[in-house]
């Protein structure tokens, strides 16, 4: 069972799919369950509450290869006296289309780049005025030599770049992410910069990368009823294994979104080690929990 953390809420108000999933589980009755998670403080919560069977010799930790791209590689967007730029409350609504003097700083800075691929999580309007399509519609009009992906539950579209005169292509649902990326690259080249705006189909489990292209950019900015696994899981989509990212030019991934909600994506890898170790030192999930709390990383 993927993106565990997903399935739980609390014990007294489980969600639907918590209790069919149980249900299921006492119906088969399988042999082995995994359930597998990059965010897991709700999956210990979980375990610390219900103690299901698992302890922490059932917990298996895995850890990325030398050429995984991760958080530790994540640098905020820069003004021009060095400072680190972050977005505050209400910087983007749906009066000013989600727009602002930020982003348009992301844009520059990644539009300037050959191999350059940004991810805009931070528009939820789809059918709305000033949604997604009109995001794109507005980046390019800015920016006609950028290729413009909009991802959605519908599916996918691509628009792109102006200088070549095609027009937008609809995909089938059995199209990924990837595929469209790669589709783009075959179709374009590696010189145009690429954007991908979505929001929703953007905070958990694609990979949003193709053979050649990885995120190089990312903004971030979700509602504030959004968890912190959602946040953080939205900011995995710019962390890869297999990294082309120096490769194409990049030293570190750009990122533009709050400052708490940088601080926190930052400092949960860190919190999961700090409990491996508890663990693997022989505490117990309870008392790990008790003791653990993660350490704020900013760079300066």
């Amino acid at each position: 069972m993927d993106e565990a953390d997903a399935f739980y809420r609390n014990a007294e108000a489980p969600i639907k799919l918590e209790i069919a999933i149980k249900e299921f589980i006492s119906s088969v009755k399988p042999i082995l369950r995994m359930s597998v998670s990059a965010t897991l403080i709700p999956v210990f919560l979980h375990l610390k509450d219900k103690r299901e069977g698992v302890d922490v010799d059932s917990i298996i930790y895995t850890k990325p290869g030398d050429d995984y791209n991760g958080v530790q590689d994540f640098k905020p967007l820069l003004d021009e006296t060095g400072a680190p730029v972050f977005l505050s409350h209400g910087d983007l609504t749906r009066s000013n289309g989600y727009s602002h003097a930020k982003f348009d700083a992301v844009y520059t800075d990644a539009f300037a780049a050959e191999r350059s691929l940004t991810l805009s999580i931070s528009n939820p309007a789809v059918s709305a005025a000033n949604n997604v399509h009109d995001h794109a519609r507005k980046i390019q009009r800015e920016f006609q030599h950028v290729g413009c992906i909009v991802f959605v539950g519908k599916g996918i579209t691509y628009y792109p770049p102006k200088t070549g005169g095609r027009s937008e292509e609809d995909f089938e649902k059995s199209w990924t992410i990837g595929d469209v990326i790669q589709h783009a690259d075959a179709q374009d080249g590696l010189k145009v910069p690429l954007v991908i705006i979505g929001y929703t189909q953007m905070i958990r489990g694609d990979s949003f990368r193709s053979d050649e292209r990885v995120p190089t950019h990312i903004c971030v900015n979700l509602v504030l009823q959004m968890s912190i696994e959602k946040m953080v899981q939205a900011m995995g989509r710019a962390t890869y294994g297999d990294s082309k990212l120096q490769d194409n030019g990049f030293e570190h991934v750009t990122v533009l979104t709050l400052a708490s909600d940088y601080d926190t994506a930052q400092a949960y890898p860190v919190w999961l080690q700090e409990m491996s170790d508890k663990l693997a030192d022989g505490m117990s999930i309870h008392d790990a929990l008790a003791l653990s709390a993660p350490t704020r990383t900013r760079p300066t």
